[in-house]
């Protein structure tokens, strides 16, 4: 008799096969899923998550989503004299208005990376190009 997660006992007819395979068969014939091994191999949720690829690129955010992020970045009232055009394999591209507004935005291009990546998700920017 093998007792299930449901709490039933059922008759199984074992043979000289593996755990593993004898776990497949009854899932097989029962509908089951095989019971996950409790032997090594086990892995953080973190390690996990760290190798999902969610696909997430400035190629493909909408343009309210870049227009917000750069507001936040930069503030308001800059935002209305740099424009980030687009952002592509971690370039931001930003147009600035007048040259002055350009050499303080050079300046502080280490945290507008950094403002970018806290809006937009850590490592989506990696340099600002300023036009």
């Amino acid at each position: 008799m093998q007792l299930y997660p449901d709490g039933s006992l059922r008759p199984v007819a074992t043979s000289t096969r593996g755990e593993g395979e004898h776990r497949q068969a009854l899932a097989d014939l029962y509908g089951d899923l095989p019971l996950p091994s409790t032997g090594g191999g086990v892995r953080s949720i973190r390690s996990i998550l760290s190798e999902v690829d969610l696909g997430i690129t400035g190629e493909n955010l909408a343009p309210e989503l870049l227009n917000q992020a750069w507001a936040s970045a930069v503030g308001e009232f800059v935002s209305t004299q740099a424009h980030l055009i687009s952002l592509s394999n971690g370039t931001a591209v930003v147009h600035a208005a007048h040259p002055a507004v350009r050499f303080e935005l050079q300046r502080q291009n280490r945290r507008l990376i950094a403002a970018l990546n806290s809006f937009l998700g850590e490592g989506c920017v990696h340099k600002v190009h300023f036009q």
